[in-house]
């Protein structure tokens, strides 16, 4: 968690100083969150909103237009939502839920990431046919597992999301948007993706992700 307790300490150190405007908004709005004590039930309630496109068990929709989120860490559900919130992902969708005034602090994001992290993940999910899994397995193994885990459960204290079982069409789009620089968290760790996966390895590797368990 050293890497945790040092963005917080820098944050908060930005903040004092009276520098915050000279540091990315996401970062230093992640900071406060993380520096909260997280609520369960305050969190619970303001999922309600959230299960309208997310799912009530945050399972997502499996044509990959919203993801799994079920289980994902705390942190990283967290640095998603202030990533959202200062422009630095976008969607419609997400920007409309994050300026509402239910998500419009550090405190209700804590509260709701706290939830979601909690609830359990879903099932594997069957792999499109024609999508060679084995192709993937080895692709994921070379360019993938050091950030993501070597069973893609993610790793909390880098900020790198569990990728096991999310959907295949969402985990192949933010491929392509890693590709297409679109997605900008992405576009310098994930930079090699186009010279050094195929098309097939990249549709291997969503294949092999959707298909891992809990």
């Amino acid at each position: 968690m050293n890497y945790l307790r040092s963005l917080v300490s820098g944050c908060l150190l930005l903040s004092s100083a009276g520098a915050v405007s000279s540091a990315p908004v996401a970062q230093w709005e992640l900071g406060l969150v993380l520096t909260r004590k997280p609520d369960l039930e305050s969190g619970t309630k303001l999922y309600a909103t959230c299960s309208a496109c997310h799912g009530m068990k945050g399972e997502g929709a499996s044509d990959g237009t919203v993801p799994v989120i079920a289980g994902q860490s705390y942190t990283v559900l967290a640095k998603q939502i202030v990533d959202f919130r200062a422009g630095v992902r976008s969607d419609p969708r997400m920007e409309h839920s994050v300026d509402r005034p239910h998500l419009s602090f550090s405190q209700p994001i804590a509260d709701v990431a706290l939830y979601v992290s909690q609830l359990t993940p879903p099932p594997p999910k069957p792999t499109p046919v024609g999508v060679n899994v084995g192709q993937g397995a080895m692709a994921y193994a070379r360019v993938c597992a050091r950030c993501h885990g070597q069973l893609a459960e993610g790793k909390e204290d880098t900020l790198a999301p569990r990728l096991a079982g999310q959907h295949y069409a969402y985990i192949l789009s933010q491929l392509d948007a890693g590709v297409r620089g679109s997605r900008r968290t992405m576009v310098q760790s994930h930079s090699g993706f186009q010279k050094s996966l195929s098309r097939s390895e990249l549709e291997g590797i969503a294949g092999y992700l959707t298909g891992r368990g809990p």
